[in-house]
């Protein structure tokens, strides 16, 4: 074997030193001659380990996408709940036409959603609204009360909507994803003045 001479930082040579007493070689020239003639090796499991890294992050960004996936499943089940709630309290609305039932309205209300709330809301209703009598009357009953009592956060008018009309959604979510949360954009008065709340102005809305 021919020697050869070779600088290192002061820092290495200790881990070099470190190393080849944890592995249990006698001297550092026997461990850095041990790594030489092992290189093809080390290589080798340094690209396996690389390997699994990479296949570590990619699983993760798999299971990611899914995540998202399953986040727009939950959303469009949500959607499609509502519409199969309008479409059963359908019948009931074409049956209360011929005097056989009658819409659902309130429980227990301290004004009447038929009451004139906004012109421009009861028109937009008729000509662009939900097709539900009951997802109208939610809409106005919501104007009604954030007009009386101002702007309310989404949990505290979505319940207090709920318990006015507890047997037309299946929950208090559907009932909101179907209404409010739906039509609120369109609908003429609404607003969301602060995120999580929701207001009604229709003073202005009639000037």
């Amino acid at each position: 074997m021919e020697p050869i001479t070779l600088r290192l930082p002061s820092d290495l040579l200790e881990t070099l030193d470190t190393e080849a007493e944890d592995v249990g070689f006698s001297s550092r020239s026997e461990y850095i001659r041990h790594l030489l003639q092992n290189r093809d090796k080390i290589v080798s499991a340094t690209l396996i380990e690389t390997d699994q890294t990479t296949s570590g992050i990619e699983d993760l960004e798999q299971l990611g996408e899914l995540s998202r996936q399953v986040s727009d499943l939950e959303e469009r089940l949500a959607s499609l709940e509502g519409d199969v709630d309008e479409i059963r309290s359908a019948p009931a609305e074409g049956r209360s036409s011929s005097g056989s039932s009658a819409p659902s309205e309130p429980q227990d209300s301290g004004g009447s959603p038929t009451e004139a709330v906004s012109p421009s809301l009861e028109q937009w209703l008729e000509d662009q609204g939900p097709q539900s009598e009951d997802a109208r009357s939610i809409i106005l009953e919501a104007a009604r009360i954030l007009e009386e009592e101002g702007r309310l956060s989404a949990s505290d008018l979505r319940e207090r909507l709920y318990e006015q009309y507890p047997d037309t959604y299946s929950s208090a979510g559907t009932l909101w994803s179907s209404t409010i949360e739906r039509f609120y954009k369109e609908a003429p008065g609404f607003g969301r003045p602060e995120y999580g709340t929701y207001a009604f102005d229709g003073e202005n809305l009639e000037e």
